[in-house]
């Protein structure tokens, strides 16, 4: 007699039938894959043993079938529509056409800087004004940007009338988008521990968020420095998650040649994951990626900025350049009433941003580096413009998607509240900046201090540099006679990281005869 099998579900709960004398089951068995706990999208499978009785075809269905259904409800294996199909795109594509068309009139209020000083830089001075060219740094202090920013603003000026305005603010617009793709693929790239499902909503969640503060940026204040900045940023993000640390390198490059202010993200030169992320010993720093990275960091830093200050030392004067110290400031809130902005703030902004960067890098949270940056700099800027926290959404997204210990735009939510709806309570400047100070002190510390994910690369890399410390003690390593070791180590190992469920002991496989 053959054997039959009835589809049943396996949380019916159940219990095995006893085996009769002689150890063989009562009943035939099947196998199952199921999906591992927490979603079912990371690409792990298992083999669960079901024993079913066999039943007729005509008896009732379990009432477990309903749990079971509601379970997977629950674990967002029925149901979810961002499982399978990327949907969260087209509207993250409609949600910033919509912030372009209520930015764009009269928007631009800054690009004439780009303009001019790409004019300058390319084309020279007028008569009657100091010359352009190589002593564009020193003679016109006032243009804050880098000299990337001029070299790519200038094709963008013939482009269309208004020195190719609307050019730019649709430029910077897509840019916007390519921030958002890149922290996503980032996240695919780090986070194999969650659902795939579970990323794009966070991207969705964040980037509603961070697109109408990115279109003030780059459509109404139209600030190409920073966009340019932020998005070498987010690529350098995600060139540290794939382990390409040219790219690393020279993304982190390009976001300081496009504005000084930058610099406070170099500490992500130092962010490879896989067998470099282990505390900063001065053994690590001579490893081969980190070499890379940065290498192609000060090549491509040399060559943007020694040019001008070859042609006249002067140069550096640009970092003199002063703004009014507003009263609702962070650096007011911390007591410095200067009127205008302090000769050590911006060498200070740097530093601190580097210091606090690289502590989080020393303690395994890279995803960080651009969140504590951002916030040294607003927390030591003398004034208040709107367009500086479009980095610290971006900085939060990162942590959310790549450190946080849940992936939730948690970070990205608050701080938007923190920085954008309580000052329209109409509470003081004085308190106002209180709160930015203590928002980014705050945001610091979570991200230096507070829970955060151990990735699998992550986990891995550390057991196997824990491994290699006590391999010395060990004595050599015995040969293998086949790959069943090997697959073995390997399944316990991702066994442990909680990359594979674990199958419980009454569900190890057991033949499957016919029935006599």
């Amino acid at each position: 007699m053959g054997v039959m099998d009835r589809d049943h579900d396996a949380a019916s709960g159940v219990a095995d039938p006893p085996a009769p004398q002689g150890g063989l089951p009562r009943y035939p068995t099947r196998t199952r894959r199921i999906r591992p706990h927490g979603g079912g999208t990371s690409g792990h499978t298992a083999v669960q043993i079901l024993s079913d009785p066999l039943v007729t075809p005509s008896a009732p269905p379990h009432p477990s079938r309903l749990r079971a259904l509601l379970a997977r409800l629950r674990d967002g294996e029925v149901g979810d529509p961002l499982r399978s199909d990327p949907w969260h795109w087209p509207l993250l594509t409609a949600w910033t056409a919509l912030w372009f068309s209520a930015k764009a009139v009269k928007g631009g209020q800054s690009w004439h800087f780009s303009a001019l000083g790409a004019r300058l830089l390319w084309e020279g001075a007028g008569k009657h004004q100091p010359p352009g060219g190589l002593d564009l740094f020193a003679n016109y202090p006032r243009l804050q940007s880098g000299p990337l920013t001029f070299t790519l603003a200038e094709p963008i000026t013939w482009l269309a009338p208004h020195n190719g305005l609307v050019a730019a603010e649709l430029v910077m617009t897509v840019l916007g988008l390519v921030v958002l793709f890149a922290v996503e693929r980032a996240a695919f790239a780090v986070r194999r521990d969650i659902p795939v499902s579970r990323v794009r909503w966070t991207v969705l969640g964040g980037g509603m968020l961070l697109i109408p503060i990115w279109a003030l940026t780059g459509v109404w204040y139209a600030h190409f420095d920073d966009v340019l900045a932020l998005t070498f940023a987010a690529l350098a993000v995600w060139a540290a998650a794939v382990r390409r640390p040219v790219l690393l390198g020279a993304c982190v490059a390009l976001a300081v040649d496009s504005k000084p202010w930058a610099a406070a993200f170099l500490p992500l030169i130092f962010a490879m994951p896989g067998s470099v992320w282990r505390r900063a010993r001065a053994s690590s720093f001579r490893s081969p990626s980190r070499r890379i990275a940065l290498g192609t960091c000060l090549v491509l830093l040399v060559a943007a900025w020694l040019p001008f200050l070859m042609a006249d030392p002067n140069s550096l004067n640009a970092a003199g350049f002063t703004i009014h110290n507003v009263p609702d400031s962070a650096l007011r809130a911390l007591g410095v009433t200067d009127p205008t902005t302090p000769a050590w703030d911006r060498p200070a902004q740097i530093a601190l941003g580097c210091l606090l960067g690289g502590l989080a890098v020393w303690r395994r949270r890279w995803p960080a580096a651009i969140l504590i940056g951002v916030c040294a700099r607003i927390a030591l800027e003398p004034n208040d413009y709107a367009y500086y926290f479009a980095g610290l959404i971006v900085g939060a997204l990162c942590w959310d998607l790549l450190g946080a210990k849940s992936p939730r735009p948690m970070t990205t939510l608050s701080l938007t509240a923190l920085v954008f709806a309580l000052p329209t309570l109409g509470i003081s400047p004085q308190f106002q900046g209180n709160i930015k100070l203590w928002t980014m002190i705050g945001a610091t510390l979570v991200a230096l201090a507070g829970p955060a994910a151990r990735t699998a690369a992550d986990a891995m890399a550390a057991d196997g540099a824990s491994k290699r410390r006590t391999g010395a003690f060990a004595g050599p390593p015995q040969p293998s006679s086949a790959l069943g070791g090997l697959r073995d180590d390997l399944g316990g190992e991702l066994r442990g990281h909680g990359l594979v469920p674990q199958v419980l002991p009454r569900e190890h496989a057991r033949a499957v005869r016919e029935r006599p």
